[in-house]
């Protein structure tokens, strides 16, 4: 027998629920997604900079024994310790220069460095630091207004009228001085 269900309408209702998959939250903004990407391609080019640098002059460097005389050398100023005293890498550079002279490698020494205050001589300080190891004071040119590479650079070329010299400094900037030096 039947119950009397067929002829009733069916319903069927939709609640809204739905079964749907979280959102990713996105930890960083885009702002910041963007300045990191930027920041990444400047060091990149900044890479790529150094990089040309380095391979278009690196025949250029030579060591202090591959040197052939007669020269002039070039003592880059490298800052001063307390009381006028040369810091670590100034000494380095002179003590080196002193060398190339002792070696006969090189005949006069340009020592090239800031003198802006009463108080901070560079080029006088590594004068008197070479004087002092047994450098003859005749060998000695000031250079007192190289308060930069570039100035350094420039006055030799358009001052003293040089175009070959020896560069005496740490490795890391030789070949941004030859590009200084190639401008000047």
């Amino acid at each position: 027998m039947p119950l009397g269900f067929e002829s009733l309408p069916i319903l069927i209702m939709d609640i809204g629920i739905e079964f749907a998959t979280p959102k990713k939250k996105n930890h960083f903004p885009a702002f910041i997604r963007r300045l990191f990407f930027v920041l990444l391609f400047l060091c990149f080019i900044a890479f790529m900079i150094v990089w040309r640098v380095q391979t278009k002059y690196s025949e250029k460097i030579i060591s202090a024994a591959e040197v052939n005389p007669p020269n002039i050398a070039l003592v880059f100023g490298a800052g001063l310790k307390a009381k006028g005293v040369p810091g670590a890498v100034l000494e380095d550079r002179v003590m080196t220069a002193l060398r190339l002279y002792q070696d006969g490698k090189v005949g006069a020494i340009i020592m090239s460095g800031d003198n802006g205050t009463a108080g901070h001589n560079e080029v006088q300080a590594m004068k008197n630091l070479a004087i002092d190891n047994g450098l003859p004071e005749n060998i000695v040119l000031l250079d007192h207004a190289g308060v930069s590479t570039y100035d350094s650079c420039y006055r030799l070329t358009k001052v003293f009228g040089l175009r070959k010299i020896v560069l005496i400094t740490r490795e890391a900037p030789l070949a941004p001085s030859l590009v200084r030096l190639q401008r000047a």
